[in-house]
């Protein structure tokens, strides 16, 4: 006969020896965990079912462009940085005089004014005798030569700089730059004052927020004696081959070997340790760099046993009336009929048997609460014809199976 699996959702021990909420589609024959003391549990199939749909956010958040990144800076590049350096406004030294020039020309100055005091000396004392006289300004006009009269020009011309009476200039070049200066190209470590910009090497995966959460991982086998347990502080799950409660520093009160799970949240550290056969809990937690002493779970309350209402007769689940009577309805004496083919064999059931203690009807292990013998009732009359006879200590095969599938049910 083939074998049907049906689905099953409880609070029972999984397969690999953790209590919670379990789920099997086998008919029990594997139990999977599915919420334990750590909450909602997760398989390599559920992040495969689950992969589909973040795979393009992950993705996205793996590769950045450019483009992508807000709030970013305005750079340059190295060519429009030589671009711009060329295109500086510097001024031309062309039609400047050169400091020899000038020292030169102011030589020569220095010399005609030497002769212009000279004949304007001899001009005093001939002034009588002379017709055409010259000021100090035309003398040295007069003596300087044809070269020096277009150096005083030139200066002249420039920013329309006038020369004093020796033909000397000043001319401030105070923020002004040679061109030879000026640097054709420049790294980027000689850049100063330059924006605090992201590199490739910046961009990792403890750096990027947002990222999805991903289970933790399995961080190997501890079996050393003198292992601490507050150094077991990686996110994820140690399989413990030591027995706590006197090998190791640090560990909870539980001779029984078994696993450890570690969760990191900012500051906090959390650590579960699950015994291997006992089942025993135990819990602690570290705020920046204390420690809480070890916890152990408790055990869970006992659940509500049905009973059977004395005023109504129902089946009460605690105070919740199910509306189900624990005994059903006599039936009406029905005609004879006609006899019929024999039937086939049905399956058999579960016959009911009486409780040699309490004297009641019982199906299997459940108690109908209905006594097997009435009371002692009154003799009646004799009578010509023996009446059928009376069934309503009797419960029906039908409404012991409806009253089983209720329990079941209502326990489930």
């Amino acid at each position: 006969m083939e074998q049907t699996y049906s689905q099953i959702v409880k609070f029972d021990l999984a397969s690999n020896g953790y209590y919670g909420l379990v789920y099997s589609n086998d008919n029990g024959k594997t139990l999977h965990l599915l919420v334990g003391a750590d909450g909602r549990l997760f398989e390599q199939k559920d992040g495969d079912r689950i992969w589909p749909f973040i795979v393009d956010k992950v993705r996205s958040v793996m590769s950045l462009s450019w483009d992508d990144i807000q709030g970013k800076p305005v750079l340059v590049t190295k060519d429009e940085l030589d671009q711009r350096l060329s295109n500086l406004d510097i001024p031309s030294t062309d039609g400047l005089a050169k400091q020899a020039d000038l020292d030169s020309v102011k030589a020569t100055a220095d010399s005609a004014e030497s002769k212009a005091e000279q004949a304007q000396s001899t001009a005093d004392a001939n002034t009588k005798a002379l017709q055409n006289v010259y000021t100090k300004e035309e003398a040295d006009r007069k003596y300087w030569t044809a070269e020096q009269e277009q150096n005083a020009s030139n200066v002249k011309s420039v920013n329309n700089i006038d020369p004093d009476d020796q033909g000397n200039v000043n001319i401030d070049l105070t923020g002004y730059a040679k061109t030879s200066d000026i640097p054709k190209s420049m790294t980027w470590s000689q850049i100063t004052g330059k924006p605090n910009v992201a590199t490739k090497s910046d961009l990792t995966w403890a750096n990027i927020s947002g990222k999805p959460s991903i289970p933790s991982t399995f961080n190997g086998t501890i079996s050393d004696t003198s292992t601490n347990f507050n150094n077991l502080i990686s996110e994820g799950h140690y399989d413990i081959r030591l027995s706590p409660s006197f090998q190791g520093k640090n560990g909870p009160n539980e001779n029984d070997w078994g696993s450890l799970d570690v969760k990191v949240a900012g500051r906090m550290v959390m650590q579960t340790y699950y015994a291997d056969k006992k089942g025993n809990v135990y819990t602690r937690n570290r705020h920046d760099a204390t420690w809480t002493a070890w916890r152990q779970g408790l055990p869970g309350k006992d659940g509500v046993t049905p009973h059977i209402d004395s005023t109504t007769g129902d089946w009460f689940i605690g105070s919740q009336d199910t509306g189900t009577q624990a005994q059903g309805p006599a039936g009406k004496n029905g005609r004879d009929g006609v006899d019929g083919q024999p039937g086939k064999d049905g399956q058999n059931g579960i016959t009911p048997h009486i409780d040699t203690v309490t004297g009641n009807w019982f199906v299997g292990s459940t108690d109908t609460g209905i006594k097997a013998q009435g009371p002692q009732g009154v003799p009646g009359e004799p009578g010509k014809d023996a009446p059928l006879p009376d069934m309503s200590q009797y419960a029906l095969v039908s409404s012991l199976d409806k009253l089983k599938a209720t329990l079941n049910s209502n326990i489930d």
